[in-house]
């Protein structure tokens, strides 16, 4: 069982890189281009200045780590905190750090093991429960300025569709270590009591079904947050969600 987890955490931290590095072929803001001076003839019109174009306002939120007191998570960068129940089992930081070689290690050969030399990331929190075969994380990813302009051009729908193509890339990571993808879409889930989209993925590993769903927020501040949410033989990833409220 431990085994398996590792794997898929390994594969979920791949995932969440794909769409970490979706800003970069994202909408880039460009400055008009200077065109030479004319001179207008004496008898010509007054003409107006064109209003000058301005970046969209970045939010700056001061980056901050979540707190687990007991099997209470609470982060007040992203927004949101969960209380589990005595059958989970929440990691310790010291595992935490360890977690970056293991999946470098997974996907090297990849696409995304290329890709991921230059991303900067960490999991802030994970947990598991093994009677109920099912595991939780949330991972930051350290994003550009220009990756953030971006992204502001972008509705929520737009960074999954845009991490959706990088479909064959995800397929291929999930290939080497051994699974079997039989989908991977955009759905609609509730969230902290709103609507969000999201990328739900199934697959099949060591003849076991595997259900992920993530959600994605890349309107905070310098790191974007992806929580992922994994169950096994039985699809419990939106009971999961409920887990979850809001805080300041």
């Amino acid at each position: 069982m431990k085994r398996r987890f590792s794997l898929i955490l390994a594969v979920l931290l791949t995932l969440s890189l794909l769409a970490g590095c979706g800003g970069k072929d994202a909408p880039e803001t460009t400055a008009p281009v200077n065109t030479p001076e004319t001179t207008a003839p004496a008898d010509a019109p007054e003409t107006t200045a064109p209003p000058e174009t301005t970046e969209p306002a970045l939010e700056e939120r001061a980056l901050s780590l979540g707190v687990v007191e007991g099997n209470t998570y609470t982060n007040s960068y992203a927004g949101f905190g969960c209380t589990l129940d005595e059958g989970w089992v929440v990691l310790p930081a010291d595992q935490l750090q360890e977690l970056p070689a293991i999946v470098q290690d997974s996907v090297s050969g990849t696409e995304i093991g290329e890709a991921m030399k230059d991303v900067q990331q960490f999991t802030d929190m994970m947990a598991e429960n093994a009677n109920l075969l099912v595991n939780m994380n949330v991972l930051f990813t350290k994003l550009s300025f220009q990756e953030r302009l971006a992204y502001k051009l972008l509705s929520e729908e737009m960074i999954v569709d845009q991490t959706l193509e990088q479909k064959d890339a995800m397929i291929e990571a999930y290939t080497a270590m051994g699974m079997n993808v039989s989908a991977i879409e955009k759905v609609t889930v509730t969230f902290l009591g709103q609507e969000h989209f999201a990328l739900k993925t199934t697959a099949e590993t060591q003849g076991v079904a595997c259900y992920m769903l993530q959600v994605f927020n890349y309107d905070l501040g310098e790191y974007a947050v992806t929580m992922t949410l994994t169950s096994f033989l039985e699809d419990n990833t939106d009971s999961m969600l409920e887990l979850f409220y809001t805080v300041e």
